[in-house]
C-alpha cells in the first residue's frame, strides 16, 4: 500500500514511521523495485500480505549478522543499531548535512542525529 507511482513513472516508497510518526517520501532505486516484484506473490514468512519481503524471524537474522561479522573479522559485533549508526556515520564524512539526515533517520530531534555526528560507531 504504500508503493506508489508518479505521473512520470517514478516509483516511491511513502508513509508514516511506526515510532515517530514522521513521514517519508524514498525514491525507490530501479534495483529496490527489482526485489520487490521478485518477491510479490511469496507470502512464506511474511508476517501478512501486506509486508514486501519475507523477512523471517527477528533471531535469525541477528544470527546471520553475527556470522557475517565473523566471515569479516570484524571486531565490533554487526547489529542493526550498528548499521544504523555505520550509515549515519558515513553519510556525515561524505558531507550529508546533519538536517538530511535527521529527516533519513527519522528523528524528532536534531540532537538525537548529533549523537552520529559525535561517536563514530563504525564497523571495521
Amino acid at each position: 500500500d504504500n508503493i506508489h507511482t508518479d505521473s512520470d513513472g517514478g516509483t516511491w516508497l511513502m508513509g508514516n514511521r511506526i515510532k515517530t510518526g514522521v513521514a517519508y517520501v524514498v525514491k525507490l532505486l530501479p534495483i529496490a523495485i527489482e526485489l520487490i516484484e521478485k518477491y510479490r506473490g511469496v507470502d512464506e514468512k511474511k508476517d501478512s500480505p501486506d509486508c514486501v519481503f519475507p523477512v523471517g524471524e527477528y533471531n535469525t537474522m541477528f544470527l546471520s549478522l553475527k556470522i557475517i561479522g565473523k566471515k569479516c573479522d570484524c571486531r565490533t559485533e554487526v547489529t542493526p543499531h550498528i548499521g544504523r549508526h555505520t550509515f549515519a556515520v558515513l553519510a556525515i564524512l561524505k558531507g550529508m548535512p546533519l538536517e538530511t539526515l535527521q529527516k533519513v533517520l527519522g528523528h524528532n530531534s536534531i540532537l538525537s542525529t548529533q549523537i552520529y555526528a559525535g561517536a563514530p560507531r563504525m564497523v571495521a
